[in-house]
This record gives C-alpha cells, sequence and structure tokens, in this order.
C-alpha cells in the first residue's frame, strides 16, 4: 500500500471508475428519472381527470336535487325536447350541463307506471360526457 499526496492509503492497480463506468451509470440513472417522471405525470393527469369527474357528478346531483324539489306541475312545464336543454353554471365554464324532462312509462311487471323521466348529464365543452343522473317520478294514481 502506498500513501497519496493527501495521506489517503490506496492499493496498487485500483484506480477509480473508469469514464466507461461513468457513462454508463449516469446513463442508467437518466432512465430511471425519466422513467419516474412519465409515472407521475400520468398520476398527475389522472388526478385532474378524477376532479373534474367528482365536480361534475357533484354538479348533476345539485342540479337533480334542484329538479326533485320542484311540483309535479312545475316539472311538466319544464318538459324538454328529445336532445334537452343547456342549463348555464354560473362560475363552471369548462362544464355544460344539460337536462331532460319527458313523459315516460316504465313497465314493472305486469304494471304499467306513468310519470316523468328526468335527465341530468355534465359534460366537458369538447362533449365528453363526465357525470349522467336519470330518475322517474311517478304521476299520483296512474297505476294501470
Amino acid at each position: 500500500m502506498h500513501r497519496g499526496i493527501s495521506g489517503e492509503k490506496y492499493i496498487k492497480g485500483k484506480k477509480g471508475l473508469t469514464l466507461l463506468e461513468l457513462i454508463v451509470s449516469i446513463a442508467l440513472l437518466s432512465i430511471a428519472l425519466l422513467s419516474f417522471g412519465n409515472l407521475l405525470s400520468s398520476s398527475l393527469a389522472a388526478t385532474v381527470q378524477a376532479g373534474r369527474v367528482t365536480q361534475a357528478a357533484s354538479l348533476a346531483q345539485e342540479r337533480m336535487e334542484t329538479l326533485l324539489s320542484c311540483s309535479l306541475d312545475e316539472l311538466c312545464a319544464q318538459e324538454t325536447a328529445p336532445d334537452g336543454v343547456l342549463i348555464p353554471l354560473d362560475g363552471f365554464d369548462r362544464f355544460r350541463c344539460s337536462q331532460i324532462v319527458r313523459e315516460d312509462s316504465l313497465v314493472l311487471g305486469s304494471y304499467q307506471i306513468d310519470g316523468l323521466r328526468l335527465e341530468v348529464e355534465i359534460a366537458l365543452d369538447e362533449g365528453r360526457e363526465l357525470a349522467k343522473f336519470v330518475t322517474f317520478v311517478r304521476r299520483g294514481g296512474d297505476e294501470k
């Protein structure tokens, strides 16, 4: 064993990392970091999408509850065309809300129940549906 200038011991013939070993290790580290970066990017995109879906479901539920709080006469007055009516959402410019109120019948076994079908759909401006709520409101005494 010999002593270097700073007094450290080193073994003869062992001089440390070669330039090739250093380049290979940097390349492997770069590949690992790029993979981790792509994973973080995908995770962030999924989190943003989940937030939009949650917000859309909340807006759709709120709109459906508003419809369900109306009387049957008020709902009949709101009856819409088959493709629905666009409802403005204050403060939510990215979303588009449409509602459909129309006459419909449910057949349950041998019973036919007449009433109104209520649909609320929240979509992004580009048209991709995020949330849709559908319910049925029965007219009283129309059971056959």
